[in-house]
């Protein structure tokens, strides 16, 4: 074999050094894997699906399930709208074009999501984050369903980071036959020897096959019309010839990886739930195994057999007959238990509560059960907001970290696919060179922002009760003056996110306004003008009853007042 290039070399030493810094947290997930999901973790390139430990308790295996169910109904339910998108300049958001281009764009981005099994992904994405405090989401783009959504298990993949901690590498390894090899990449992509080994008579034999994601400013598109912003290697151990199966580029980072906590310089998330309540679940786990043991024992005790029943054998069967050797005091030998069992069953049962109802706590399963209850019952977010404000309080770096590391990131990475296959409308003018803007609206993310409701509803009682005062005492009601009625509608609707159109645009308002503006004034003209015509009409009595006054009245020199008047105009105008 040659030697392996430089760029070769390169990328094994990245790759080398994300599984080292790896290394570490291995062991602690393999617990909390045995412990709540035996079947998720895979710690070597090599292993299989285990073989599920025994555990009495399924409590703590049935917990994880209700987070990840409550995370997906809470933040991503595919039955209801979770997010919209808008602009960072709110003027130009509230332009009615822009408000049906961004609305229209919604509507086609979520219901693709709905056609491929990104739902369906997003649970285990949430499941792993709870256990192990760290989750990874790959999106490819697909030919069939346009996108395709995987997650990865802990102890698959490994992560780097930037200088600010936001992960921009990540690297997994296989093992794939010859066959599945070949399929991937094509036949012409692999080494000589397995070319002629798949000629031959292909076997099981499975080969280390390792991907390296980081960011690019060398990699060149086919078309050369830019640059990717991340590059994608593949390669086999082993193989230097060729260098790379395959070498390919994303326009952006793949791969969505939130991590629960991340303290000081840690890479994974760490204070998970799963890692909290792990001595809770071991706890509960033995108190499990205690109340059988004792159970067995009070049921089958251990016993005390004299030694003349040891010379037959024992019936303990319903009507079975045990043969006896009489003793010399002729008393009838017996079996005794060798200890009394004493065990308080109710107190272990409480206590395996009281450890059950911790863990669902720990796991935000009692919030979760909260306000879906109250969802069924009609409450709005607003009162289960206030009921539950506390908790609600907690719950806030939970939800923004789930945005920052996995929503927003999503969302712009299906936006990019979309777009780039010609899914989207042409945008308006207005939008060149402009950011969208994320906003959430599920249900979790509602209950939040509705929080701020409170604060609107007493400004505006507060604001009622000064201008009632000043009315009172005969004064105008300026405090009025400092309320803007437009800019609380709008509020409200972003707050319960109001879908466009119910809530029209300011540039809608504005010429709604200035029609009925136009209107009132035009009809003011009107009323002005019939006003007139009926003053006329009311004085033509008047002026007839007036001028033949005049034309009866005689003047000295014989004429009438009428003409005399008539000649006073005609002198006046000449």
């Amino acid at each position: 074999m040659t030697q392996p290039s430089t760029r070769r070399n390169n990328a094994d030493t990245r790759f080398t050094q994300m599984m080292t810094d790896r290394r570490d947290y291995l062991e602690w997930w393999r617990k909390l894997s045995d412990m709540y999901a035996p079947n998720r973790g895979r710690f070597s390139v090599d292993e299989l699906p285990r073989k599920s430990p025994v555990r009495f308790n399924t409590r703590a295996r049935q917990i994880p399930d209700d987070f990840a169910a409550g995370m997906k109904s809470g933040l991503t339910s595919p039955s209801r709208p979770w997010f919209t998108l808008t602009l960072y300049d709110n003027g130009l958001a509230e332009l009615e074009n822009v408000k049906a281009w961004l609305t229209e764009v919604q509507d086609i981005m979520q219901g693709a999501m709905l056609r491929t099994n990104l739902y369906d992904q997003l649970f285990d994405v949430y499941k792993e984050q709870g256990i192990f405090g760290t989750a990874a989401l790959l999106i490819e783009e697909d030919d069939e369903n346009i996108f395709h959504a995987q997650s990865l298990t802990a102890g698959s993949y490994a992560i780097g980071v930037d200088k600010r901690g936001k992960v921009n590498r990540f690297c997994r390894q296989f093992r794939r036959t010859v066959q599945q090899l070949a399929e991937e990449f094509g036949e012409g992509a692999l080494p000589q020897e397995l070319r002629q080994r798949l000629k031959e008579k292909p076997n099981n034999t499975r080969y280390e096959l390792r991907n390296l994601i980081e960011p690019s400013q060398e990699y060149l598109r086919d078309d050369m019309a830019g640059r990717f912003q991340y590059v994608s290697y593949w390669w086999l151990k082993g193989y230097s010839e060729p260098e790379f199966l395959r070498v390919g580029g994303y326009n952006e980072f793949p791969v969505m990886v939130p991590r629960w906590r991340v303290i000081n310089d840690d890479l994974y998330g760490r204070e998970q739930p799963g890692e909290t309540g792990y001595d809770d679940a071991v706890t509960l786990q033995q108190m499990e195994i205690d109340e059988r043991s004792a159970l067995k024992k009070g049921v089958n005790p251990p016993v005390m057999v004299p030694e003349s029943l040891t010379q037959g054998d024992i019936d303990d069967r319903p009507g079975g007959v045990t043969k006896y050797y009489p003793t010399m005091d002729g008393a009838k030998p017996a079996i005794t238990p060798l200890y009394q069992v004493i065990f308080d069953h109710r107190s272990v049962a409480e206590k395996r509560l009281e450890l059950t109802a911790h863990l669902e706590e720990i796991f935000y399963v009692n919030m979760f059960k909260m306000w879906t209850t109250d969802m069924r019952q009609g409450r709005t977010a607003t009162e289960i907001q206030a009921r539950e404000a506390e908790k609600m309080f907690m719950l806030g770096p939970l939800i923004e970290r789930q945005m920052s590391e996995l929503l927003e990131p999503m969302i712009a990475r299906i936006y990019g696919i979309l777009d780039r296959a010609g899914k989207f409308p042409m945008p308006p003018e207005e939008l060149q060179d402009r950011e969208i803007k994320i906003e959430y609206m599920s249900i979790l993310a509602s209950i939040q922002k509705q929080s701020a409701y409170a604060g609107i509803e007493q400004i505006l009682t507060t604001a009622g009760m000064i201008a009632q005062l000043q009315a009172t005492s005969g004064k105008t009601p300026e405090v009025l003056d400092k309320i803007d009625g437009d800019e609380i509608i709008d509020q409200l609707a972003d707050m319960y996110v109001i879908p466009a159109g119910i809530v029209l645009g300011d540039d809608a308002v504005a010429e709604k306004r200035a029609q009925r503006q136009q209107a009132e004034a035009q009809a003011q003209a009107q009323q002005q003008e019939l006003a007139g015509v009926q003053a006329m009409s009311d004085a033509a009595p008047k002026i007839a009853g007036a001028a033949q006054t005049l034309s009866e009245t005689q003047m000295p020199d014989g004429g009438s007042g009428l003409e005399a008047l008539a000649n006073i105009a005609g002198g006046m105008t000449q």
